[in-house]
Parts: C-alpha cells; sequence; structure tokens
C-alpha cells in the first residue's frame, strides 16, 4: 500500500489516497466519484520529529529535561 496524490479533472480538486496498483477504485475521486484522475507527482516526506541536535541549543539531547527552568546539561553545570 501506497499513499498517492491525484488530481480530478472533473471537478478541479487534488486529494490523497492510500491504495494498491490492483486496487479497482484507485483515482476515484471522493468528492464527485469521477474517473478522470491523474497522479500527482509528491515529495517525498518522512515522518518523525528530524534530527533532535536542529531543536536544541547545543546539540545535547538531554538539554531541555533538566530541572524545570534550569537549562543545565545532564543536569549539571553550565558549558
Amino acid at each position: 500500500m501506497a499513499l498517492y496524490e491525484f488530481f480530478c479533472d472533473s471537478c478541479k480538486s487534488k486529494f490523497e489516497q492510500i491504495t494498491s496498483s490492483n486496487d479497482p477504485d484507485q483515482g476515484k475521486c471522493p468528492k464527485c466519484q469521477g474517473k478522470q484522475t491523474r497522479k500527482l507527482i509528491s515529495a517525498f516526506a518522512v515522518g518523525g520529529q528530524g534530527d533532535l541536535r536542529e531543536s536544541t541549543q547545543h546539540g545535547c539531547h538531554g538539554c531541555h529535561m533538566g530541572p524545570a527552568g534550569s537549562g543545565a546539561c545532564h543536569g549539571g553545570g553550565e558549558e
């Protein structure tokens, strides 16, 4: 099963659909029920938070979890 993005030529709407290549309803528009649709080329997406180093000041994964409001790295001293 894969997630595909489609464009309906009949009602001009975009929609996503999780389907397999042998699904008889693949590409059927949920708005107008039309089959005049085409697959769109979509960007590849990866779920998750990404690299945690991007969300902390200096790459320490535990810094935001120190004592409340302390900003301490690993529960200890400052950098």
